[in-house]
């Protein structure tokens, strides 16, 4: 019998994405899904287009809540989910036809503990047309799989951090659970998933379309929460493998390469007091910078951290008039 697939799309005021993202999950090659809808208080028609699709399939567990925040309704996903695997679909988002049936053939045949698949970030109103498969894999270690996350350049740490292009194994959600109130929230959960698999393996091809929608919690004005949750979520990071410094080392650079981020943030933003925010971000650079400089030889070695502090240094430039 095949393996059952729980498959979590999280829901909110989703009404303009919400059917071509069910129709590409109910209309897939591979058929034994568990369809967890989680309508998160949507105030729009998207509890109407979920009632709607689970009365003409059975497959569909449709749950309604008040609003409560992605992490929660993700985190009522898993409890309820019955299935070998586990995989996330935001609801905005869709998959390609064969989508799970090529996840699953790869989790059989080489027994990971997840599988990824590549993403393609696709315009609002745009639809993408998926290529033909190629077939190319990695397989990762565990260690390999953190470096990838923190220590490589940006699109192999997006591909690795997001939660939606991957097919999970249930038991890694075993005392794991996403942060409530997190504004970024896959960063909070996936370095405790990677921590506790053996093999991962990773499919070039690019069989999820990652829609880049206009009401995106990560579109939406910068604030000093955004701000402070991805500070604090780094610095958990890197207090986490506190015994592997090699980790550790890969983790300081990928904080230094977001707080340069979070300064072109700063410059654009008229909701939050920039002096306070710009401090808040060179204490913590300084506190890194610090922190990378007592490594030993042989691990500061092993990470190119230069590009990210000079890109750092760079957006710096012109926030003096403002220190």
């Amino acid at each position: 019998m095949e393996n059952t697939i729980s498959v979590i799309v999280p829901i909110y005021n989703k009404e303009k994405y919400l059917r071509k993202c069910i129709d590409s999950i109910v209309n897939q090659s591979y058929t034994n899904l568990e369809i967890i809808l989680i309508n998160d208080g949507s105030a729009d028609a998207s509890l109407k287009i979920c009632e709607e699709y689970a009365l003409k399939d059975s497959r569909i567990k449709l749950i309604s809540t008040e609003n409560r925040g992605a992490a929660r309704a993700r985190n009522t996903g898993i409890e309820v989910a019955k299935g070998e695997y586990i995989s996330f679909i935001d609801a905005d988002d869709y998959v390609e036809n064969s989508y799970f049936e090529t996840l699953v053939y790869l989790m059989k045949k080489y027994q990971p503990d997840f599988v990824e698949c590549g993403f393609e970030r696709v315009v609002e109103g745009e639809t993408y047309a998926f290529p033909s498969k190629q077939d190319q894999i990695q397989i990762m270690t565990r260690k390999e799989a953190l470096i990838e996350l923190y220590g490589k350049d940006d699109d192999a740490h997006v591909k690795t951090v997001i939660m939606c292009n991957k097919l999970f194994k249930r038991n890694l959600f075993d005392n794991i659970a996403y942060v409530p109130g997190r504004i970024i929230d896959d960063e909070t959960i996936i370095y405790k998933i990677i921590n506790k698999a053996e093999k991962v393996v990773d499919l070039k091809d690019k069989l999820y379309a990652y829609v880049q929608s206009s009401n995106s919690v990560m579109r939406k004005n910068f604030s000093m929460k955004r701000l402070d949750d991805t500070i604090d979520v780094y610095d958990e990071c890197i207090n986490f493998f506190k015994n592997e410094p090699e980790i550790q080392a890969c983790c300081i650079k990928r904080a230094i390469y977001f707080y340069g981020e979070l300064i072109e943030n700063i410059k654009t933003s008229d909701k939050i007091d920039k002096r306070i925010a710009f401090n808040r971000v060179i204490q913590k650079f300084n506190e890194k910078m610090k922190y990378f400089e007592n490594f030993p030889h042989e691990v500061k070695q092993g990470v190119e951290i230069n590009s990210v502090i000079e890109s750092y240094n760079a957006n710096m430039n012109g926030c003096k008039v403002i220190l």
